[in-house]
């Protein structure tokens, strides 16, 4: 076996189930090289450049060429992004061996994870604001989201901190595991060099990281930034659902309010300004009795966002906690399914399946899930 291993490196599933054991272990210490950090770096640059050809044109001809020029940087990063982490392996197997191929896949397939980031981002937020810390827990809060965190109260912090792990769930989890899970699918069968796995992974984390830069709804984005954002929009379609079908199971596994998660999902999935986080967001709200959206702040500006949840309490530190807990329980569902791809496909498929019936259920659907409670009592 060992020697099987040496020879030829690991098998696909193996590599995929080893990156997961990494993150677990290690996560994303921050003094560590990032390669999301080199690709925002290329974007920031990009952007520069680019810009420069904008700068004096008039009006319509400036929202044309900015859309135009957001089309190129978006299109590059994300080839340029595919195409190394591609021939990164590629390069290693040929030159010295499958052996090493398979670790520099391994490697970049754990870099595309962050579960523990986001759990140990979490759970720093949780215990200062336990320890009655508010200006530290404005503060760890930034690695989690996007949005102002210094007129953050307690409740305001932990609402934050609950969105942004149901969202990110799918961002830093579920979608990456779903694209690695494709590049199996349509690796070209008979030799390892080929395996697509992580180039798949690294232009869907290319495309999250330009969305997270240029891809805003404001003046000085919304036409450079058209591009980055309906890309990402599209490649995280089907990761959303699925993620807000495993944080159904999820949520009947751990003896939360799995019944209240459907329903939610059902009903309030399209109320979100986002076409893919309301599936997860509503999803969470439901399993945890808590609702989600409200008010925020995005450099100084407030945006208002509907209520995600029925009847429910604003969310408390033990809502983190059983975020993160599902959080753990869906990296462990999505790994099988991702690592025994094509069979975890079917189950995968299963999922997705589901979870867009729950949505047009939703969208006919004329009474709220207390009153179909109310109904099933009767």
């Amino acid at each position: 076996m060992l020697t099987q291993i040496l020879a030829k490196g690991f098998p696909a599933w193996a590599e995929i189930l080893i990156a997961i054991a990494l993150d677990l272990l290690i996560g994303d210490p921050r003094w560590f090289p990032h390669p999301v950090r080199l690709i925002g770096w290329c974007i920031s640059k990009g952007e520069a450049v680019l810009r420069r050809s904008i700068d004096h044109r008039p009006g319509g001809e400036r929202a044309r060429r900015e859309k135009n020029t957001g089309i190129v940087l978006c299109a590059a990063t994300v080839l340029i992004t595919a195409l190394i982490a591609w021939a990164i392996p590629f390069a290693l197997g040929r030159s010295v061996g499958l052996f090493w191929a398979s670790l520099a896949r391994i490697v970049l397939l754990y870099f595309a994870i962050a579960a523990r980031g986001l759990a140990s981002a979490g759970r720093k937020v949780s215990r200062a604001l336990a320890d009655g810390d508010l200006p530290t827990a404005r503060q760890e809060l930034r690695a989690l989201v996007g949005r102002d965190t210094d007129r953050l109260t307690k409740k305001g912090c932990v609402r934050a901190a609950c969105e942004s792990l149901a969202e990110n769930s799918c961002d830093g989890v579920i979608a990456p595991l779903f694209w690695m899970g494709m590049g199996l699918l349509f690796s070209p069968r008979g030799s390892s060099l080929w395996i697509l796995s992580a180039a798949f992974v690294w232009l869907y984390k290319a495309a999250s990281t330009l969305d997270s830069m240029v891809g805003y709804r404001n003046a000085h984005y919304l036409h450079f930034g058209w591009a980055s954002a309906k890309l990402d929009d599209a490649l995280a379609y089907f990761p959303a659902r699925l993620t807000a079908g495993l944080l159904i199971a999820s949520a009947f596994i751990l003896r939360l309010d799995g019944r209240s998660a459907f329903l939610t999902c059902a009903r309030q999935h399209n109320q979100h300004a986002s076409p893919n986080a309301g599936w997860p967001e509503s999803a969470a709200a439901g399993a945890l009795g808590i609702h989600m959206g409200g008010e925020a702040y995005y450099g100084g500006v407030r945006r208002e966002s509907t209520l995600l949840g029925y009847d429910m309490h604003a969310p408390d530190l033990p809502d983190i906690a059983g975020m993160t807990r599902m959080l753990w329980l869906m990296l462990g569902m999505g790994g099988l399914l991702t690592a025994f791809w094509p069979y975890g496909m079917l189950l995968a498929a299963m999922a997705m399946v589901i979870s867009t019936m729950i949505g047009r259920m939703g969208d006919t659907m004329g009474m709220r899930p207390g009153d179909l409670f109310k109904r099933g009592r009767r």
